[in-house]
């Protein structure tokens, strides 16, 4: 009956791991009872979720566990533009207030664990979770009124519809990783220190698409306002896989107090996939009458779409991190909980694809010229992220739980951008609650995660290479996150 339980568990995982899913680009939490106490869970480690947190808590485990459950989401950060230089506007909403578009994602999510005896104290575990999950869509860039001037003589100028067709989704960035964790953990010594060790086999998917401006290198007749900057838009959308490893330490320092280590290596994934450029070429007939044959220009003001397929290839680094918990059980029905963790962002400095093979270019050499990947440079500072927890117990049957975390942004303004979202310092407030009927345990957990409203002034061109950076203006962010599961332990 012990392997029967085996086989179907794992049956399960694989039928489920492409939904197993936690919120937050930065990781905010993996399964509903650490989730609800703040993140604060590296000395508790006393679920499945151990794995992630500290792999040396899966010696507490002597039973299956798998839990089902959904996430909802109210996602509704906002930005409002202000990207101008000596008083000039390139086409962005300046001033306007712009929502990212109303996603409200209902999310069904999987997490399992299996626990075998292999010899005395040890025991080896089975887990799949998501640790990092972004999804934004922004309409903030719209094309000037002057691409809209290549027409047909009987037309008045200008006209007020663009001619050239853009999308309504100009910034989007939608990334996950899923993590396959193998697990093996040993008590060191009897009811003291436990010491664990897990592989982490990581799926990444990677999509990003957003509006480049590019300095317009034709002669200053034809490069002048409002044509200095054309518009272009890359898209990546690309996938792989990557591997790495995460170490835990539990020890019991007295009889209520607990301390937990734990370390997660840095992991590259290897991308591959499609890296699109697109150029919107303004349609100007005066301008293309002046420009003659052999100039690039003729080609350029016909208003015309352009685009390129790129078939690459990225490392995509995902930073180690240290983490420290403290655990203190304050009274046979209260138990208090703290973590530090300290994220190396500065391991992650932007993804660079390697072209393998194009198709779509032009016979023009200029226009070719701006159908190539760009990419940003993104230097991230290292950032640290402090969680505080308590769990009641006040009946035998149901658990109370709350938590707070302060999480800081790796994020510089220098390198702010709409697709991360705000680059400010979060606060997650949480809480949560279980009831235990039997083998299964019923959870409900709720978040709110505050970022403070933040003014990006400046914009920034670090590397000259006439690229902006960053997105200047005001970025607010709010997001309320609602969890139902269970777990069913045998």
């Amino acid at each position: 009956m012990r392997i029967f339980n085996t086989i179907i568990l794992i049956l399960l995982i694989l039928l489920f791991s492409g939904e197993a899913v936690a919120g937050g680009y930065n990781v905010s939490g993996v399964g509903m009872k650490a989730l609800s106490m703040g993140g604060a869970f590296r000395a508790v480690a006393d679920d499945w979720s151990a794995m992630y947190y500290n792999p040396a808590g899966l010696s507490n485990l002597y039973q299956h566990e798998i839990a089902f459950g959904i996430d909802l989401y109210s996602y509704r950060p906002e930005f409002t533009p202000e990207m101008t230089l000596n008083g000039y506007s390139f086409g962005y909403y300046d001033g306007e207030e712009r929502v990212s578009e109303d996603k409200i994602p209902y999310t069904p999510f999987v997490a399992a664990a299996f626990v075998l005896p292999i010899f005395e104290n040890v025991n080896a575990g089975f887990g799949v979770f998501q640790p990092y999950d972004h999804d934004v869509e922004w309409d903030i860039f719209r094309l000037s009124p002057v691409y809209n001037q290549y027409v047909v003589d009987s037309f008045e100028l200008p006209v007020i519809e663009p001619l050239v067709p853009f999308p309504d989704i100009t910034h989007e960035f939608n990334v996950d990783i899923i993590d396959f964790h193998p697990t093996i953990a040993a008590e060191l010594i009897e009811d003291k220190m436990s010491l664990g060790v897990g592989l982490s086999i990581r799926k990444g998917s990677y999509n990003r698409s957003e509006i480049i401006l590019q300095p317009n290198t034709l002669p200053e007749s034809f490069s002048s306002r409002p044509y200095e900057n054309l518009v272009t838009m890359t898209k990546y959308d690309a996938s792989g896989w990557g591997f790495g490893f995460n170490a835990g330490l539990l020890y019991q320092a007295t009889e209520k107090l607990k301390v937990g280590a734990s370390y997660q290596s840095k992991t590259t994934i290897d991308l591959s996939g499609d890296a699109d450029a697109t150029l919107y070429s303004p349609g100007n007939r005066h301008m293309e009458t002046l420009a003659d044959t052999a100039n690039p220009a003729k080609q350029l003001f016909k208003g015309e779409i352009y685009t390129a397929n790129h078939e690459a290839d990225a490392d995509w680094v995902i930073p180690s991190e240290f983490g420290f918990g403290l655990s203190y059980q304050a009274t046979e029905r209260v138990m208090l909980s703290a973590d530090f963790v300290y994220t190396m962002w500065s391991e992650y400095e932007g993804i660079e694809f390697d072209v393998t093979r194009t198709t779509g270019l032009t016979e023009f050499s200029f226009i070719n010229g701006y159908l190539s990947p760009t990419d940003m440079p993104e230097e991230w500072d290292d950032a640290f992220r402090i969680s505080v927890g308590i769990e009641g117990q006040p009946h035998e049957r149901y658990k109370l739980r709350g938590g707070y975390s302060f999480e800081q942004t790796p994020i510089a303004e220098e390198g702010a951008r709409v697709i991360y979202d705000n680059p400010s310092d979060r606060h997650h407030l949480s809480g949560g609650a279980s009831l235990y009927v039997g083998i299964v345990e019923f959870y409900g957990a709720a978040s709110l995660i505050i970022t403070p409203e933040t003014t990006v002034s400046d914009l920034v061109d670090d590397n000259e290479d006439g690229i902006f950076d960053n997105h200047a203006g005001t970025y607010k962010d709010f997001t309320a996150v609602t969890s139902i599961g269970f777990t069913v332990r045998f």
